[in-house]
């Protein structure tokens, strides 16, 4: 039953009385974060703070769930590129690691919803479809079965993503059109980092030989 095994898998955490300032709201959806992106290594467009819930710890809060998703499709883009992962169950493990998580009901769950083997190698940087289908399936995991957001809205959010990369989508999110690449590519973040700012090596010192 996939309703059980988004519901199973503990990443949706509802208020039970420990934060009030949720008001019985999923901390993504309070966050406008709806896969639960954690903090770490710099900010996010925009990114209004943090939230930390005594339980679960601290997750990033955005001012919008557009904007949310656009940061969360950046670092699944970014697991298959530095990472390796570029399988739902790669993906998974190291998005919701089984120290913390029911990572087998997870894997699960975004298989079942998806409809791709979880073992499929997928490349999220040119499939703009497949990855607005996981993110989509995450947020169910993610929000304890439910999904308050429109499909525009996550397909918009892609978009936006693959822009960081360089990628001009065009009319995709309303026609279904390839992606091909954009004449001015902007730096993609680096792997250290899950923020904005990419991350650059400094350069090397030539030596100079001895006369």
């Amino acid at each position: 039953n996939t309703f059980t095994d988004f519901v199973a898998c503990g990443r949706a955490l509802i208020d039970a009385g420990y934060d009030g300032s949720l008001n019985g709201k999923s901390i993504s959806f309070a966050n406008k974060n709806p896969l639960n992106l954690r903090p770490g290594g710099g900010d996010w467009q925009g990114m209004t703070g943090t939230m930390q819930h005594p339980r679960a710890g601290a997750f990033v809060q955005f001012d919008t769930v557009e904007n949310g998703y656009r940061a969360a499709a950046i670092t699944l883009i970014n697991y298959g590129r530095f990472y390796g992962a570029n399988s739902i169950a790669k993906i998974v493990a190291r998005w919701a690691p089984s120290s913390e998580n029911d990572t087998g009901a997870y894997v699960s769950a975004v298989e079942s919803a998806t409809q791709i083997g979880r073992h499929v190698t997928l490349d999220l940087l040119n499939d703009p479809e497949a990855l607005a289908r996981l993110m989509d399936a995450m947020t169910r995991v993610e929000s304890g079965g439910h999904q308050p957001y429109r499909s525009e809205t996550i397909r918009h959010a892609v978009a936006l993503a693959l822009k960081r990369f360089g990628k001009i989508v065009g009319d995709w999110p309303n026609s279904g059109k390839e992606i091909h690449h954009g004449a001015s590519a902007q730096a993609a973040p680096a792997p250290e980092q899950k923020g904005e700012r990419p991350v650059r090596k400094p350069a090397r010192k030539k030596r100079r030989r001895a006369a």
